[in-house]
């Protein structure tokens, strides 16, 4: 049976004030989920977590 936990590594909030030095690493995430949101290390992409598949989405496409 799935789980129906939310796991939270940062927050907007830090993104906000200039935190975008690594956290947690896609490994480490996906132990948590298979479904997810966020940014990469520096803003650099979106991350875009889908069934348990880590995608990256750079803003020059």
């Amino acid at each position: 049976m799935k789980s129906n936990n939310i796991y939270q590594a940062s927050t907007l909030q830090a993104l906000a004030l200039g935190y975008t030095k690594p956290v947690i690493t896609v490994r480490e995430l996906l132990e948590h989920g298979d479904t997810g949101l966020g940014t990469f290390e520096h803003v650099d992409g979106e991350t875009i977590i889908l069934d348990g598949v880590c995608y990256q989405a750079k803003g020059n496409g």
